[in-house]
């Protein structure tokens, strides 16, 4: 980082705010002029690079599938600077945000958020994805309904049956 001299002019102010273009060294000289002369004090500033924050990381399914394709989402608040995201499951990047499971298990789901001066923060979590037979969407319930009637008398039968989806 190399020094940088910046100018600024407050107008007669006496509070002014100034927003350095990126990190680095920056000579600072302020100066106060009256009827009675002039003051001027020279400071350096050091910037640094701003680290982004996650501040949330969804998927799209609350009870993941092997075969079904989960969309991952998050907010970032990069702090002024751009940047780009990789997501990564297990370890391993992915390209985009899109992402279906071929196996049952244990997955931990990573977001690594770096500026544009290499600074990375991460966020993971933890999800389980179910194998598509033992997920209990996938069973159908049948309830099934008779009512007799023989003159003033009715009975009714109630018939449930349960079977697994193909």
């Amino acid at each position: 980082m190399g020094k940088t001299t910046c100018v600024l002019k407050s107008d007669n102010s006496t509070n002014f705010v100034y927003k350095f273009p990126g990190p680095g060294s920056y000579l600072v000289t302020a100066k106060a002029t009256n009827m009675y002369g002039s003051a001027q004090v020279n400071m350096t500033v050091v910037v640094w690079n701003s680290t982004p924050i996650i501040n949330s990381l969804n998927i799209s399914s609350t009870n993941p599938m092997v075969a079904h394709t989960i969309s991952l989402s998050s907010s970032v608040d990069w702090m002024n600077v751009s940047g780009n995201l990789t997501w990564e499951v297990n370890g391993k990047d992915i390209a985009g945000n899109l992402y279906t499971f071929n196996s049952p298990g244990n997955y931990t789901i990573s977001l690594i958020a770096t500026n544009q001066y290499g600074i990375s923060s991460q966020h993971s979590i933890q999800v389980y994805i179910q194998n598509n037979e033992t997920h209990p969407n996938n069973s159908i319930f049948l309830i099934i309904e008779l009512t007799l009637s023989v003159g003033d008398v009715f009975t009714g039968i109630l018939f449930l049956y349960l079977r697994k989806k193909k």
